[in-house]
């Protein structure tokens, strides 16, 4: 016969995870209380559990994998994350993260977006990188702009203070603001893969989309579109802000930045055996 050990060894629990004890008879008042998983005993098949709460600091329950259920690791949520009220089944999308980790949310079809409790949601979609997209480096902290995104939906970034963009690779980055919609953009839907351009943009900032393929605009949920080339007007003002700033620090920044410039990291080509 097999051996207890071996049976609970495809369903073991790693030291450090957090589960919930259900059933514990010795003592009934930890049951429904959050616990850390310790040593495993393989002799009686049993977790150390240590408890979480305050009020049973220091104390834990040797518990069968029977006793207990694996509480599942927070999503951490990020800016454009397309999510789903776990009650609701209501749709948004993730404007902001506060420090704590928690969503402010923009429902579907609602003006206004709310500060959330992120155990409300689940992530149903990761946000993507699109043109315009304000980004921050998770090593460095540097933020930038994204002026394009390959086909592996890696983005090009030009870094704030730098004449020229580099392609980057996506894990390198996150999201810190989606792009706005400006009258000309080319924009691609989501969804269907569908690209127009950009009419008119409404005071929640959702865009009116012409596509190229319709005769008639039709106004648009900013979440369901991503924005793949910029307006030339836009560019324009862009290109104009950066040549003021650079004009405004060039003179403190001349010779602090000689010879300190770091070597930009250039994206290595793809193996196309990758998974």
């Amino acid at each position: 016969p097999v051996s207890h050990s071996l049976r609970m060894s495809s369903d073991s629990l790693s030291e450090g995870a957090r589960v919930r004890i259900i059933s514990y008879e010795k003592r009934p008042e930890y049951n429904g209380k959050e616990a850390e998983i310790g040593n495993f005993s393989a002799a009686d098949g049993t977790y150390e559990c240590w408890l979480i709460d305050d009020e049973f600091e220091g104390s834990y329950a040797l518990c069968t994998r029977d006793l207990i259920e694996v509480i599942e690791k927070e999503q951490a949520f990020g800016v454009g994350d397309r999510v789903k009220g776990k009650e609701s089944g209501k749709m948004g999308t993730v404007i902001s993260v506060d420090a704590d980790g928690d969503p402010k949310v923009k429902m579907d079809g609602e003006g206004q977006a709310q500060q959330r409790f992120g155990k409300e949601f689940q992530v149903v979609q990761k946000a993507s990188f699109g043109v315009g997209d304000r980004v921050k480096g998770r090593d460095t902290g540097r933020t930038g702009t994204v002026t394009a995104v390959d086909a592996d939906g890696d983005p090009k970034v030009l870094l704030d203070g730098e004449a020229e963009a580099s392609q980057r690779f996506g894990k390198e980055f996150v999201l810190i603001a989606k792009a706005s919609f400006e009258v000309g953009d080319r924009a691609r839907d989501r969804h269907s893969g569908k690209v127009g351009t950009v009419i008119s943009v409404d005071g929640d900032g959702d865009p009116k989309i012409k596509l190229d393929d319709e005769e008639e605009a039709q106004q648009r949920f900013a979440n369901d579109w991503e924005v793949i080339e910029r307006s030339k007007a836009a560019d324009a003002q862009e290109k104009s802000k950066k040549k003021k700033k650079k004009a405004s620090s060039s003179s403190s920044s001349s010779s602090s930045s000689s010879g300190k410039k770091k070597k930009k990291k250039k994206k290595m080509k793809r193996s196309p055996s990758k998974s």
